[in-house]
């Protein structure tokens, strides 16, 4: 078998390096293209929430058009207040216990909510705390409002 010279080797890893480093510019490129989407669809979403919060009845407006609608239009706007609640809901939780059936809900803005359900009547509430920390209001189901107190500092903070 001849043997192959040495500068051969050189020519043939010298290509192998030029096409691994030709595949990693062109995955750099893509990643910089996705990355730039994401960037977009990240601006789009802050600016529906920042629209929300400048404009809270917007989503009751939807609400109402879809109890108002019969037809294809009913499932094109339930899509749109999905959309719309996915840009403002942070977190969402369901508790339920044999005691206790709550709803948490986090908002991008930092505020939350928890909703206590009648257990009774799964359709009303008993009680619905909302607020962002350390202002916390409780809203009972006879339309009562209490400014919860702020936490107290724990003993080494005195």
């Amino acid at each position: 078998m001849p043997l192959i010279p040495a500068s051969s080797w050189q020519i043939f890893r010298s290509e192998i390096l030029a096409e691994i480093v030709k595949k990693g510019e062109h995955e750099l490129i893509g990643a910089k293209k996705a990355r730039q989407q994401l960037r977009h669809e990240i601006a789009i979403l802050d600016q529906t929430a920042l629209t929300y919060y400048q404009h809270p009845d917007q989503v009751a407006g939807l609400i109402e058009r879809v109890r108002a609608a019969r037809g294809g239009d009913v499932y094109k706007l339930r899509a749109q207040i999905a959309s719309r609640l996915q840009s403002l809901i942070s977190r969402l939780r369901l508790t339920v216990d044999p005691d206790t059936q709550r709803f948490e809900v986090v908002f991008r803005d930092g505020q939350g909510m928890t909703l206590f359900v009648d257990p009774d009547d799964p359709a009303k509430f008993i009680q619905k705390v909302s607020g962002k920390a350390p202002d916390f209001d409780a809203l009972c189901a006879d339309g009562t409002v209490v400014q919860l107190p702020a936490d107290e500092p724990a003993l080494g903070e005195k």
